[in-house]
């Protein structure tokens, strides 16, 4: 028996190298509804669902490492003696870092959202 969370198979999951331009491609696809308590239900083919999960995990991983790496290289930046970050660069990579946490977020409550109407 294949593992259900196999996407090997799936002639939908095309480019794993490209998770986020794949992504935005399939969620057009993904019809939500809303049922009398609020939660969402999505419905489309099976196999646009898997490859949107395995997108939005893959743009997570992708987000979560470099959040971190940018963390090291600020710190390290900031840490420097003789060249330090000014106000302004400090102030651009913040709203950068919150910009990948909101789209982080989204990725991941689109992958949740997805793991209960696929597993």
């Amino acid at each position: 028996m294949a593992n259900e969370h196999s996407i090997s198979n799936n002639p939908i999951f095309q480019n794993s190298g490209h998770s986020f331009s794949e992504l935005f491609a399939l969620l057009p696809k993904l019809q939500a509804k809303a049922t009398a308590n609020g939660d969402l239900n999505y419905s489309t083919d099976t196999n646009t669902l898997k490859a949107i999960y395995h997108h939005a995990d893959d743009a997570s991983v992708a987000l979560l490492s470099g959040l971190q790496s940018l963390g090291v290289l600020l710190a390290t930046a900031a840490d420097n003696q003789d060249m330090g970050l000014s106000l302004g660069e400090v102030s651009a990579v913040g709203w950068l870092i919150r910009g990948i946490g909101d789209l982080l977020t989204s990725c991941t409550n689109t992958k949740d959202e997805l793991s209960d109407e696929l597993f």
